[in-house]
């Protein structure tokens, strides 16, 4: 083994020392080995081998006395056998020791200490020449652990005193910074043996005081009552209780605030610097105090901006509650907990049912009104919701976090739709608000913000199509449907550029004389990828997508045309198109629509428009509107029709205001007249209120001789139904209008 002699400090001790052990057991054959070193008759080192006996805590009490023998007389001290020994140590490990042998150290002709040998039963001892060359080998050792040893020391002095001088010549550059900016600050020096403060002028002069008003010296206490404010000497006090104690401080600035002489209190930063003894113990206190007020001020206003910036970001300027992109942040580290496996909860989406109808009949005022209120119910709701946040002009969501039973989802959704259906009252006017909204649990029905949020969303909307003023749990279905739903939205934008859509015409017939009065067009949809789509699955998509101003110009379009071709054959009736109360809303219906109409050459009394009853409780158009749009229409001779009379709300008040001219039954009324007494008579009572109106009554979906004869007795107007004639083509309804009139001919069963 070659001694690396680039080894310093610790480190170059630590391999001296093994290096020695090893070669003292490679030539005494023997690992049981030791070396101690002393410095000033204390213990600085001590090394064996790991295998030796003399690693275990006993072996202390085996060599001591014996290194202190050898101390005394400088000689080697050898002990064979070890079991006659007087004063062997009564221990275990020590029963097969055999020979023991413990030689000293010397560096420069001094003892620093001594390194032994030890052999067992079965282990040959040394000789005495053996002995002697050992000896002269430690000798040897010895002048480079004294060396070590000697350099070691010699770095750590080394090293105490460029530490001085460090922090003496740190001390002399804070005194000249002090000088340097004498007139900026208020140079002080405090003695902690003495207790006392001494002063200079410009620390007066931050406090609007002078050397003549005040001495330049004065304990810590006389300077905390005569300069500190009250509610900040503590701070001092626990700055000097530390100092005097010897603890550790963060920083050596302070902030605090001063009493001035006129009584305005500012704010200061004192630096500080200490000056130590050889012991560590602070002697003096140096340092410099500021005026930082305007800085405080300043810092003051700009943290309140940032409050204010932060505030606009991520919370509703309305409620207060957190937006969407606050709630976005906070979903996306709940769902990293998620993910992991540690968090689990329920996400509530939370839709206000017909608040644009309030904010179109009473005003915004009167909307964000009711926005508030909701906010502060659903706050009340549960009293430590993990989260609740506004993301829309009607649109809560609420977090809960944890796991519930579906019981408990159930019971926390009645009471939150209990808490939003108390009545409000806003300005004199009551109002009883419902909620739509969807429930899905993370992380079963999602992992991710935007997973977990479209999955209630769809949940909600689930809600809201069914009729509202409910709440639905996220399936798989709902989003099966939904991504159903964006496909035949895209199908059907497609759809009429594929001559996909098509019209056919279900006759009305007059009760009386069993005249084809007029055709309702029917709009049908033959998709080549997806076969026929049924009329109440993708009109409502229409809608929602807003594509139903495009089909449903088209359906004028065509309609229109084809009324041109029956005035062509002779026939003067009407066809009667339907139209969804968002066509109605459009600014330009009355004037695209007379557009239409006329480019097809037709009168206005040759086309008919049905509506449904629920135009104005859906919220979609004001009543006034709907009702000045109807009046137009009608004076320009258009009929128009309530369709599916019965199915919704219907209002008595509406039929009197809305000018319909006719009233179409829905189907459902008619299926009953069979088998339900009561409703027969109902039936009869209806048609003769909307007679009283001076209005005329079709009923739906006539199937049965049975029904038309209860319908004829009651006095109803006109049928439609397959008792007459399903929907046919054009082909077929000129067909049917050629061959006659004649109901019974022309019935379909």
């Amino acid at each position: 083994m070659t001694l690396c002699l680039t080894t310093t400090g610790k480190a170059r001790i630590e391999y001296v020392m093994e290096h020695i052990l090893s070669q003292m057991a490679w030539f005494c054959k023997t690992e049981h080995c030791f070396i101690r070193v002393f410095r000033n008759g204390k213990l600085v080192h001590r090394v064996q081998l790991r295998q030796s006996i003399f690693q275990s805590e006993a072996a202390d009490r085996l060599i001591e006395p014996i290194i202190q023998e050898v101390h005394i007389t400088g000689k080697r001290v050898v002990i064979c056998p070890y079991s006659a020994e007087t004063k062997r140590i009564p221990e275990y490990i020590f029963d097969r020791l055999q020979y023991i042998a413990v030689l000293p150290l010397r560096y420069r002709g001094q003892w620093i200490g001594a390194a032994g040998i030890a052999f067992l039963e079965t282990m040959p001892h040394l000789t005495d020449n053996e002995l002697q060359l050992l000896q002269k080998n430690l000798d040897l050792y010895a002048i480079l652990i004294g060396d070590s040893f000697r350099n070691f020391f010699l770095y750590r002095r080394v090293r105490r005193i460029q530490k001085i001088q460090k922090k003496q010549l740190q001390l002399s550059q804070y005194k000249l910074n002090c000088f340097v900016q004498k007139d900026a600050a208020g140079i002080w020096k405090y003695n902690t043996e003495t207790d006392m403060y001494n002063v200079e002028e410009g620390l007066f002069s931050l406090h609007h005081a002078t050397m003549v008003d005040q001495e330049p010296s004065m304990t810590f206490d006389a300077y905390l009552n005569t300069f500190v404010y009250p509610d900040d000497r503590w701070k001092l006090r626990q700055l000097r209780k530390k100092v005097l104690e010897g603890q550790k401080f963060d920083s050596k600035k302070l902030q605090y605030r001063i009493v001035c002489k006129d009584g305005t209190v500012r704010y200061v930063l004192t630096q500080r610097f200490l000056e130590e003894k050889n012991d560590r113990n602070v002697v003096n206190i140096y340092g410099y105090t500021k005026d930082i007020t305007n800085y405080v001020y300043m810092e003051e206003e700009r943290q309140q901006q940032q409050q204010r910036i932060r505030q606009m970001a991520y919370y509703d300027s309305l409620t207060q509650l957190p937006n969407r992109q606050y709630l976005h942040r906070w979903l996306n580290q709940e769902m990293k907990w998620v993910r992991k496996g540690k968090n689990s909860g329920v996400i509530f989406f939370i839709d206000l049912d017909n608040l644009k109808m309030i904010n179109d009949a009473y005003g915004h005022a009167c909307g964000d009104a009711i926005i508030v209120t909701t906010a502060m119910r659903l706050r009340e709701v549960i009293k430590t919701p993990s989260f609740i946040s506004r993301v829309g002009g009607d649109e809560f969501v609420m977090v809960l976090r944890g796991i519930y039973t579906y019981s408990e989802m159930h019971m926390i959704a009645i009471k939150i739709c209990d808490a939003v259906c108390r009545k409000q009252k806003m300005s004199g006017l009551h109002f009883h608000m419902t909620v739509s909204m969807g429930i899905a649990v993370y992380p079963k029905d999602g992992n991710t913000t935007t997973d977990i949020l479209k999955n209630a969303d769809n949940a909600m909307c689930t809600a809201k199509e069914a009729g509202k003023d409910q709440y639905k749990f996220y399936t798989r279905e709902m989003q099966d449907w939904a991504l159903e739903r964006i496909y035949l939205i895209g199908c059907l934008h497609e759809a009429l550029q594929k001559n996909e859509l098509f019209l056919v015409y279900q006759p009305q017939i007059d009760i009386r004389n069993a005249a084809i009065i007029s055709f309702e067009a029917l709009l049908r949809w033959n998709s080549h990828t997806q076969g026929c789509i049924p009329p109440a699955k993708f009109i409502p998509l229409a809608e929602q997508s807003g594509f139903i101003h495009v089909v449903g110009e088209w359906v004028l379009q065509h309609a229109c045309c084809f009324m041109r071709q029956l005035l062509d054959q002779g026939w003067n009736g009407r066809i009667d198109i339907n139209v969804s109360p968002k066509q109605l809303a459009a600014v330009n219906f009355v004037e695209n629509t007379c557009a239409v109409i006329q480019k097809a050459g037709i009168s206005f009394q040759h086309i008919g428009f049905e509506i449904t009853e629920s135009l104005c409780i859906a919220g979609i158009i004001p009543l006034e509107e709907a009702v000045d749009k109807l009046s137009q229409l009608t004076a320009l001779g258009i009929h128009i029709s309530m369709d599916d009379f019965g199915t919704g709300y219907s209002s008595l008040t509406l039929l009197d205001e809305l000018p319909f001219h006719t009233i179409k039954l829905d189907k459902s009324f008619i299926d009953k007249i069979e088998t339900d007494a009561h409703r027969e008579n109902f039936i009869g009572s209806i048609i003769h209120m909307i007679h009283t109106l001076d209005k005329k009554v079709v009923a739906e979906g006539v199937e049965t001789e049975k029904q038309l004869e209860h319908l004829q007795h009651c006095g109803c107007d006109y049928i439609q139904g397959y008792l007459f004639s399903k929907p046919l083509s054009k082909e077929e309804a000129f067909g049917l209008l050629l061959t006659g009139t004649d109901a019974c001919k022309h019935r379909y069963r």
